[in-house]
């Protein structure tokens, strides 16, 4: 009787896996997909991101690297664990607005551009915000705007370091600032 039950169990699901692979496709295969419901979106950046960006260009030195729109599972990891793949659904679908790396490639602070979406994302907000901090990493929250000042983002930079580093308060921009093991240098240009 057992067994019975098994197979049972075992068909309604092949004859439900096939259903739903008819009805809404196989992700994997070619043969069904309709290629002309695909477009290449022409710019990675909205206009208002590309406007803050070439300020942000300006108010990090060329020393570090701004890599827009990366999904924060490609620079925070989820531990290995029994929730590890919960763990890891949270992250592998969020992005950051922008990373800023070192020449070496490695994660020296994020840029989050708030903008009305993020009003409507408090809780992932919260969650993100959360993260940043259990894990060290700075982040600097810069609300939307029509225009930027170079020397406000440059202030709102230094800080949120100063906020987050681990070692003797900064004098003045140009000083290098110590986040964990990382030295992060701002100068004024």
């Amino acid at each position: 009787m057992q067994y019975f039950t098994i197979a049972v169990t075992g068909i309604i699901v092949l004859i439900i896996t096939t259903i739903l692979k008819a009805k809404f496709g196989d992700e994997t295969s070619q043969k069904n997909t309709n290629f002309k419901e695909y477009e290449k979106i022409p710019y990675l950046l909205s206009k208002a991101e590309n406007s803050f960006y070439n300020v942000l260009k300006l108010s990090v030195t060329e020393e570090y690297i701004i890599c827009p729109k990366v999904r924060v599972a490609d620079f925070v990891r989820a531990k290995k664990s029994k929730n590890w793949q919960a763990n890891f659904n949270r992250i592998s679908r969020k992005h950051i607005d922008f990373l800023i790396c070192n020449k070496k490639m490695q994660t020296i602070y994020g840029v989050e551009l708030d903008d009305k979406s993020h009003d409507k994302q408090g809780k992932r907000d919260e969650f993100i915000n959360n993260l940043y901090k259990k894990i060290n990493f700075p982040i600097v929250r810069v609300k939307a705007d029509y225009t930027y000042s170079v020397a406000k983002l440059k202030e709102k930079i230094n800080s949120t370091l100063n906020t987050n580093k681990e070692t003797t308060p900064a004098d003045v921009a140009g000083s290098n600032y110590h986040i964990g093991s990382k030295n992060v240098s701002i100068t004024q240009r």
